[in-house]
């Protein structure tokens, strides 16, 4: 995998990474709400979480990304059948680009009831 995937770390600002990769892989142990996986999502990655506690309420496993095993292993067999599966990765990008993960309505209506 070492020639493959490439951990940058922190970075001031990930959009044009996030822009240029193919998958985007979210290899925690646990998160919140993780807005690097929706902004990937946003820009119509194909996604990989691990299954930590709250990955479910992240991704619908199989329709706007994947889930894998949190153990080193078997996170990095299911990295590689991913990649080899072209059609999941066609698939979840399509449903990506046919729905809205931004939260501009949110912000919209959050605005409209502070000038009330």
């Amino acid at each position: 995998m070492e020639n493959h995937v490439f951990v940058l770390g922190k970075r001031t600002n990930p959009y044009p990474y996030i822009k240029a990769c193919d998958i985007y892989v979210q290899p925690s142990r646990y998160e919140g709400k993780s807005i690097s996986v929706r902004e990937a999502q946003i820009l119509y990655k194909p996604t990989i979480i691990t299954d930590y506690p709250t990955a479910k309420s992240q991704i619908k496993d199989g329709i706007d990304g994947i889930i894998v095993p949190l153990g080193n292993e078997e996170c990095a067999k299911g990295i590689v059948k991913f990649i080899h599966n072209r059609h999941l990765r066609s698939s979840i990008s399509e449903y990506l680009q046919s729905h809205d993960y931004g939260n501009q309505k949110d912000i919209y209506r959050f605005y409209k009831v502070i000038e009330e």
